[in-house]
């Protein structure tokens, strides 16, 4: 599949991941048909196809044109002359089955219009160099396992109108096969991957919401209370927003579209030059560009003088007990 057929615009996507690869799964988007790339034998066998098929046509047309037999005696020699013979008789060419195969690849993959017939579903598999292996062994060993198990599970647990994209991971290439279907089974059963809710999730949370006993009095005597001016709590518009609500909060604005900043811009990259490259960052040639600020360190550097002044008179106090023992010695 072509890559820019990845990149079509998609509504609804859904993705769940495992240890061995994630999984996305949207609404089959209409794809155009691009420009044919017919190969140059299949145009050959095409247009000999044509050439044979309207000679045949051509020579159907003056058989039919061949006067009776009972009118013979009276057409002129040159007519009968003319007329093909039944040694000379075309039969009705046979089209190359690569003519049909290319026909339906393309029909396959690209239907023209929406309403004509859609593939079941269509799965697209996503091995990149930099998340399996540079070598491309290990990402066809990946393909082909992650292809058979999508052929073992797909038919029966896919769901009809949809496109998966499948993005292989380095365990893909070590997970065993059998577990391979079960986690591909998984996902295709989970209704989190077409956007939907758990059931039994679903279920629970509206059991919990819903009012019993006396709540649910109070909820019914308030909603059929007759409405008045003074009920604050009514009056006020829907419009309007609540003065604590995040949205209301000048402080929290989007700084660029997306709430991303721009790519052309390298601004996760430090702003100094670094000779280790980006990828690693040097203590000491950043402090050497941006040495630390000395009012932060002057409590530090305090303390620490304080403290070395206390050991000195700790020692001179020790120094001058040990002379006065040594003179009562002696």
């Amino acid at each position: 599949m072509a890559v820019n057929v990845l990149f079509t615009k998609r509504t609804g996507t859904s993705s769940l991941s495992n240890e061995a690869f994630s999984i996305k799964a949207s609404r089959m988007p209409l794809m155009k048909p691009p420009q044919p790339n017919i190969p140059v034998f299949v145009q050959k066998a095409q247009a000999d196809y044509e050439q044979a098929l309207e000679r045949y046509h051509q020579q159907q047309i003056e058989l039919e044109s061949i006067p009776t037999r009972t009118n013979s005696a009276s057409n002129p020699p040159s007519a009968l002359a003319s007329a093909p013979t039944t040694t000379n008789l075309l039969s009705m060419p046979e089209p190359s089955p690569l003519i049909r195969q290319y026909k339906l690849r393309s029909q396959r993959l690209y239907p023209s219009s929406i309403s004509d017939p859609h593939p079941a579903f269509r799965v697209t598999f996503i091995l990149s160099k930099k998340l399996i292996s540079k070598l491309a062994v290990h990402r066809n060993f990946a393909r082909k396992k992650l292809a058979a198990a999508a052929e073992t599970v797909f038919r029966g647990h896919a769901r009809p109108g949809y496109e998966y994209i499948i993005f292989a991971k380095r365990e893909c290439v070590t997970t065993l096969q059998d577990r391979l279907v079960e986690l591909m089974k998984a996902d295709l059963s989970n209704p989190k991957l077409y956007g939907e809710r758990d059931p039994a999730v679903a279920r629970r949370k509206s059991k919990d919401r819903s009012a019993t006993g006396k709540d649910k009095q109070d909820q019914e005597a308030i909603a059929t209370a007759p409405h008045t001016d003074t009920d604050t709590d009514r009056t006020g518009q829907k419009d309007e927003q609540p003065t604590d609500s995040i949205l209301a909060s000048p402080a929290i604005k989007t700084r660029w579209k997306n709430n991303t900043p721009p790519i052309s811009q390298k601004w996760w990259k430090h702003a100094l030059p670094n000779p280790l490259g980006r990828t690693q960052q040097s203590g000491a040639y950043l402090n050497m560009h941006c040495p630390e600020a000395q009012e932060a360190l002057a409590p530090i550097r305090l303390a620490q003088g304080l403290l070395k002044k206390k050991d000195h008179q700790r020692k001179r106090n020790a120094q001058s007990c040990e002379e006065k023992t040594a003179k009562t010695d002696q």
